[in-house]
């Protein structure tokens, strides 16, 4: 099982585009029932603009399909 962190589309839009760390920025995705998730390494971040990531529920991540046309 892969744990994600929960987030609201306002949130989500929050980390667009925002560095949380040195060479890495947040990378929101939607999860197979179009949740807005990050992942672990993301929310351990150590910005204290986003302490209040670690406070967010965590979930098991489920990919959506990936199809090949």
């Amino acid at each position: 099982m892969i744990l994600a962190t929960l987030l609201t589309f306002e949130q989500k839009e929050t980390l667009i585009g925002r560095m949380w760390s040195e060479d890495a920025f947040f990378n929101p995705i939607q999860d197979f029932y179009n949740n807005w998730v990050i992942f672990p390494a993301e929310t351990q971040t150590t910005i204290n603009e986003f302490s209040w990531l670690k406070n967010c529920p965590q979930i098991e991540y489920v990919p959506k399909p990936f199809i090949i046309n």
